[in-house]
């Protein structure tokens, strides 16, 4: 069973696929334009603001904001056009991207900013050029443009660092001081590439998982019509409800069973009485 996205309108999102089996999807430069003229267009039917990008051979790298809450069509709609596209292009059937695209919630505004750089690196990294700025194919020389025709949001990179110059600074200085020590254990290799942030990047503070379950409980909520102080857990209907969020937390946010423990409305269960709580749920899904 597939878990749900975990996202909500403004959240920000590292979103990131490659080609099935590491296919080249991206190999030659016509294929590459298409697809970022495909962003483009997508990002404005959708209402989703983009930060940065960065197209490779054979995988893509996007900081973006969930602006109108589309994520999941918007990426379903780029991704399936650039499919049919190359279909099209080099008369080949079958899927195209692995399964579907992986994303990353970003937090922080400083994590914002890593992100950024990280994407704009990986040309360096995977050896294809020593100088960021000299890829073609990613958003770097967007910003500080004199030109007004770019659908990047160029506005956080430059009020963080005013020049071009002190932005290319920051970017060559952090790559030589090894950006991967910035995220720490935030980063896995996939492939023969470090393509991903973990998808639990939510998960490094204690206090990010405590707002996003709080989020969630919200959410939860609202599409119940309850109060969860309010919730007789004595009741059917309550034992109910309970299951339910405890599925939710587990699905949507990864908590181990002793984190779900900590929450008041669990408090009382044991950890073996809610993985078999678990347990017989998936099974009836």
């Amino acid at each position: 069973m597939r878990s749900a996205r975990l996202t909500w309108k403004g959240a920000f999102h590292h979103v990131m696929n490659r080609g099935i089996n590491k296919l080249k999807v991206f190999q030659k430069n016509n294929l590459k334009r298409k697809y970022i003229e495909m962003m483009s267009e997508k990002s404005k039917k959708y209402g989703i603001r983009i930060f940065a990008y960065c197209v490779m051979n054979n995988h893509f790298h996007i900081c973006l904001e969930n602006t109108s809450g589309n994520l999941s069509d918007f990426m379903k709609s780029l991704n399936g056009h650039y499919g049919q596209y190359y279909r099209h292009i080099t008369n080949s059937k079958g899927y195209v991207f692995e399964d579907r695209f992986k994303s990353t919630l970003i937090q922080d505004e400083n994590y914002l900013l890593i992100v950024i750089k990280y994407i704009l690196q990986n040309p360096v990294r995977s050896l294809y050029v020593s100088d960021p700025f000299d890829y073609q194919w990613s958003s770097i020389n967007e910003y500080f443009s004199t030109e007004n025709n770019t659908f990047v949001v160029c506005d956080l990179v430059e009020e963080q660092y005013f020049s071009k110059k002190e932005f290319s600074k920051s970017i060559l200085s952090d790559y030589q001081k090894n950006l991967d020590e910035q995220l720490k254990n935030q980063v896995k290799f996939c492939g023969d590439e470090l393509l991903s942030f973990r998808e639990n990047l939510v998960d490094v503070t204690k206090l990010s998982k405590m707002n996003l379950i709080e989020k969630i409980q919200n959410n939860f909520e609202y599409e119940h019509s309850i109060i969860f102080s309010e919730i007789n857990i004595r009741s059917h209907y309550g034992k109910k409800l309970r299951k339910k969020f405890l599925l939710r937390l587990r699905d949507e946010l990864g908590l181990t069973y002793k984190e779900i423990q900590e929450i008041d409305l669990f408090s009382d269960l044991s950890i073996d009485y809610l993985r078999k709580i678990v347990y017989f749920l998936q099974k009836e899904t």
